[in-house]
């Protein structure tokens, strides 16, 4: 019987222990066998499982310990440390974040109780109406901007659930209908048809144009500011459809006095809920002040009053908020008592942080 030699045993260590045929060329990370193509890896990985990567935490004797090794367990380290400082730079800053809107998220509690008797109550930071919730108080100008939720049930349409942000509170819920105006006729006109030349023919081309209406709304005090509605195309389209269904100029804002908006009252049974008449035609914090709302005020608009609720609950209805002779508007503020009211605040945030 013939012995192997010692020529024959280094050849076949040489040879590919997938295919049995070639000379090896690679050498897997993982397991260490010896490959001459990549369809003979894939094999490999495929017959046994195996990943193709080496285990950075696998431990190696001392003896079979070489500089292989000792790189690979360098540049272990240097992952880790370069993960540990992105994660430590991540959750400083999300902290900061956090920290800065949950002090100005406060301060806007606290304004709107005490420059406009309305109750705000807050929620988990985690939940979706808190993320959503935009409202802000502008120390410089002392005013309130809301994030408002309008739900449109008009009579015989499909509600519709829209949010608006960046709402000032010193305007009417009727000014809505010349901003819808406005963005309609952008929205008809919002597409160009351009001439364009391409294989020396002349082709049309309609190119979607960006809408960035914004209209003027009037305040209190003839205080103006631009206002550019936040609900998408779709939704505005609806919305104005059905008010012209109903025969209402959405350029006029008595129209809006035509339909109910109602806003609903909260910490009041789920089984019996209950709604405020709110007036579109008067400032919004004149129909807010001593209420309560949760993280925004959320608004209802019905063609007629209902009279149960979607759930098929009986519905109550209070009247609206009607000016009473102690009831002071809103005045424009000194730059004595603004400066002091910024420096309060200051003291509240530094405290607070």
């Amino acid at each position: 019987m013939s012995e192997d030699t010692p020529a024959s045993a280094a050849g076949s260590k040489r040879i590919c222990q997938q295919c049995q045929e070639t000379q090896f060329k690679y050498k897997c990370p993982a397991c260490e066998i010896r490959t001459c193509s990549l369809q003979c890896a894939n094999a490999h990985k495929e017959a046994t499982g195996c990943t193709g990567k080496r285990d950075k935490t696998v431990f190696v004797p001392r003896k079979e310990y070489n500089a292989n090794n000792m790189y690979s367990d360098f540049g272990f380290l240097q992952e880790l440390s370069q993960e540990q400082n992105n994660a430590n730079r991540d959750r400083k800053k999300t902290e900061k974040e956090a920290k800065s809107g949950m002090i100005n998220h406060r301060h806007m509690v606290r304004m709107a109780k005490s420059k406009r008797d309305i109750t705000v109550i807050t929620m988990s930071p985690n939940l979706k109406r808190h993320k959503v919730n935009r409202s802000n108080w502008n120390q410089k100008k002392r005013e309130l901007y809301w994030s408002l939720e309008l739900v449109w049930m008009l009579e015989n349409f499909s509600p519709i659930k829209t949010i608006e942000h960046a709402f000032l509170d010193t305007c009417c819920l009727g000014d809505l209908f010349r901003v819808y105006k406005d963005q309609a006729q952008a929205t008809a006109t919002e597409t160009a048809t351009d001439a364009v030349d391409k294989d020396e023919e002349n082709e049309q081309k309609t190119t979607p144009m960006t809408t960035t209406t914004t209209t003027i709304l009037k305040g209190e005090n003839d205080r103006q500011y631009r206002f550019k509605s936040s609900i998408d195309k779709s939704s505005m389209e609806a919305i104005v459809g059905q008010l012209k269904s109903l025969g209402l100029d959405q350029g006029n804002i008595d129209d809006a006095g035509k339909l109910v908006w109602l806003h609903k009252v909260l910490l009041q049974s789920a089984k019996t809920p209950t709604y405020r008449i709110i007036d579109p035609l008067q400032p919004l914090y004149t129909q807010l002040r001593f209420q309560t709302v949760l993280e925004h005020p959320s608004i209802e608009i019905h063609s007629k009053i209902p009279k149960i609720s979607l759930d098929g609950n009986p519905i109550t209805i209070l009247p609206m908020i009607t000016e009473d002779p102690a009831f002071k508007k809103l005045e424009p503020e000194n730059e004595e008592s603004i400066n002091q009211s910024v420096e309060t605040n200051n003291e509240q945030n530094t405290n607070a942080e």
